[in-house]
């Protein structure tokens, strides 16, 4: 159908606007002159039919609606235009049509209302920021994102730690049997189905992975189902990134996490170094620099006593000193100045403050034994040439790993050269940590909520704690879930 214009009351004319059985591509129209003259407004509308497959149809039909809208605007004062749609390729070639042909003036003003969502519009940036014009998002009612008629939808699902798979017995599924969720995913995915009115179908990805691009363009996992329609949506969760926002549609955030490590944790040990913890580094160098200085006192002021100092052994001074200090026993000459015995007594009665603290603290540091963890951070474990990193397969994280070019990561990626990088799905997670990670050669590395609740389950199955999880986390990602690019689906979800 190509463009036409129809003047009526302006009141039907946008209440008809707005039913969504007629919600196409429509440009309305509202001419006003000045208040003094009298019956001179009115509404122009124009339509243009998006069912329409052939590209050069539509831009002639686009073409045409522009240039009957400026010679509207030539005899008009003021003019208001109200443009409705929700397809991005018609608001992207209006906006290019408009410029092009100048259609609008600057008194002319301009709104436009999509219930498209704002990534979706790039191309009215240059119209709006150039004119009188203003954006308005619409929501769908709640009624609108319901189904009318039964629906069956498909729901890509995937193992997860804190979740669990299993088939039930169903008589009117394929094979006598379906596939079950349990978990807070399938309680969104039932909400969801509840509000939307929707029946749901859980299937899995024959790699069950989330899904990553590959070289040829294709996408395996849970992702290749959606860009494929074997799937509509899938809960996931998914990490947002670049790459997987050119084929599928996120919904809002669901949470934010960030990469943690998995070690295994050692047997309680006691230190062999542990006598040097009762004092800091700084208290042992106070010490040190205190008996250094009793001696030098004692030489100097020996030497100003005693112009024979020089023949005698004043070497034993140094000795008392330190014989004092290891609690050893020590001799002073009683014919010795007055300012000798002094220094020494003080040396003496410091020596023993020092020992009593020094082994009242050590006490309590033996009575407790130490739990070495040696991997804190990744720069730990890349410092170690004998353990070996498990990270999640056909992840986001791999594929952020096989692009990065600088910067720790990218040390780890190299990892993969000396067979200290593997990488594992998500069902093979409790496995792995309890036949590598225990033992001490392999570190898990994967979203926090999966690593603490797998070292949760294991702890369930053994009733022992058996690993480390560290402090650290890194690449602060959310997580969402994803449907088919532009589906129907996706507002109704958001709205949900």
């Amino acid at each position: 159908m190509g463009p036409k214009s129809r003047v009526g009351s302006c009141r039907a004319q946008r209440a008809s606007l707005f039913n969504p059985k007629d919600f196409r591509f429509q440009a309305v129209w509202d001419v006003t002159r000045r208040k003094h003259e009298r019956a001179t407004w009115g509404v122009g509308v124009f339509e243009v039919d998006g069912d329409i497959e052939d590209a050069n149809v539509t831009q002639a039909h686009i073409s045409q609606l522009v240039d009957q809208a400026r010679r509207l605007r030539q005899v008009s004062h003021c003019m208001t235009v109200l443009v409705v749609s929700d397809d991005p390729v018609f608001l992207t070639a209006f906006a290019e049509w408009s410029i092009k042909h100048y259609l609008f003036a600057w008194s002319t003003r301009l709104l436009v209302l999509t219930y498209l969502p704002l990534s979706s519009l790039q191309g009215l940036h240059k119209l709006l920021s150039s004119n009188n014009g203003m954006l308005i998002l619409l929501k769908s009612d709640i009624s609108s994102t319901r189904f009318t008629t039964e629906t069956n939808i498909i729901v890509a699902i995937e193992v997860i730690n804190y979740h669990t798979i299993y088939w039930t017995e169903d008589p009117k599924a394929p094979g006598g049997r379906r596939l079950s969720l349990s978990g807070a995913l399938d309680k969104t995915v039932r909400y969801l189905a509840q509000g939307m009115n929707f029946t749901y179908t859980y299937v899995r990805s024959k790699s069950h992975t989330f899904g990553s691009k590959q070289r040829n363009g294709s996408w395996t996992g849970m992702i290749g189902m959606i860009v494929r329609e074997e799937a509509d949506f899938a809960p996931g969760p998914f990490t947002y990134s670049p790459d997987r926002a050119e084929v599928v549609d996120y919904s809002p955030a669901v949470w934010t996490d960030t990469l943690k490590m998995a070690s295994g944790r050692q047997q309680p040990e006691i230190d062999p170094w542990g006598f040097l913890f009762p004092f800091t580094s700084l208290a042992w160098i106070a010490v040190l620099i205190s008996l250094l200085e009793i001696f030098l006192v004692l030489v100097g002021l020996s030497w100003l006593s005693d112009s024979n100092c020089k023949h005698q052994m004043w070497e034993n001074d140094a000795l008392n000193l330190l014989r004092i200090f290891l609690q050893q026993e020590a001799v002073v000459d009683g014919r010795s100045w007055w300012w000798k015995r002094v220094l020494v007594g003080v040396w003496i009665l410091a020596t023993l403050v020092l020992t009593k603290s020094y082994a009242g603290n050590l006490m309590s540091l033996l009575a407790v034994r130490h739990i070495p963890q040696p991997y804190q951070s990744i720069w730990d474990v890349l410092s170690d040439p004998s353990v070996v990193m498990i990270w999640h397969k056909d992840s986001y994280y791999e594929q952020y790993l096989s692009t990065v070019q600088t910067g720790i990561f990218r040390e780890v990626l190299e990892l993969k050269e000396e067979d200290r990088l593997i990488f594992r799905t998500q069902s093979q997670f409790s496995e792995s940590l309890h036949n590598l990670v225990r033992p001490g050669s392999h570190v898990f590395f994967d979203v926090g909520v999966t690593v603490i609740n797998t070292v949760a389950k294991e702890f369930s199955k053994t009733g022992r704690c058996e690993y480390f999880i560290s402090e650290k986390g890194y690449l602060s990602t959310p997580f969402a879930m994803v449907t088919k690019k532009n589906n129907h689906l996706f507002h109704g979800m958001n709205d949900k």
